[in-house]
């Protein structure tokens, strides 16, 4: 079984692994048979079919999900953080329990009860908390079934908050192609901006990559 065993590595030394040799989960992730499941409900493929010459047009907006209240794109993460006061949780326990399903590949529970949590949470507080447990529990948890939940659920998500879940746990794994290419387009859309530049500095080409999104995000 693999393990989070990189995790310690990553806390120390601030260097990724090679996982190059994981393209076998992206693969199948990314086949064209699977266009038709990710696309009914997916907050990601409303973005990439919006796209027109490689930008996301300046009047896109994201879809309506949830019940929290709506702010222009990429705003809600600067009000949590400045202005709304919610009541301090400590949300540990149950994420590790999530990621323990994800390690079991049970990822319908894991994924009900991420939402579960981030029903009155937002992804952006709970980042430090998120990898503070995966660091934690290296040894019992699987990190090739995480990264398959994370991959699998930001392609197919409707939930904007569980997909920056998702893009928190990638931060700790160097995404191989496909999965970088998916977060590009993610990036222009100024929803997912912030955590899109987070993932991209652990990239070899990070700096590279994070000056060649700001050109496109917009203005």
């Amino acid at each position: 079984m693999q393990t989070l065993q990189f995790f310690k590595q990553l806390c120390v030394e601030d260097k990724l692994p090679d996982l190059s040799d994981w393209t076998d989960i992206t693969d199948d992730i990314f086949g064209p048979k699977n266009d038709e499941y990710y696309s009914e409900n997916s907050i990601f493929f409303n973005i990439k079919g919006a796209f027109y010459n490689g930008k996301l047009p300046d009047d896109y907006k994201l879809p309506k999900y949830g019940a929290k209240p709506m702010f222009a794109d990429g705003a809600q993460d600067g009000t949590a953080i400045y202005h709304l006061k919610l009541e301090e949780t400590d949300e540990n326990a149950r994420l590790l329990e999530a990621f323990k399903l994800m390690s079991n590949a049970d990822f319908p529970a894991a994924e009900a009860l991420l939402e579960s949590i981030l029903q009155n949470n937002y992804a952006i507080k709970l980042a430090d908390d998120i990898h503070t447990v995966l660091l934690e529990n290296q040894e019992v948890l699987d990190a090739g079934n995480i990264y398959r939940f994370a991959v699998n659920n930001l392609l197919a998500s409707k939930n904007k908050e569980l997909m920056k879940a998702d893009m928190v746990i990638l931060e700790l794994f160097p995404c191989d192609e496909p999965v970088r290419g998916a977060v590009r387009i993610l990036g222009q859309c100024e929803e997912f901006t912030l955590f899109t530049i987070f993932v991209m500095r652990k990239w070899d080409n990070g700096n590279e990559e994070i000056f060649a999104l700001a050109k496109k995000v917009r203005d």
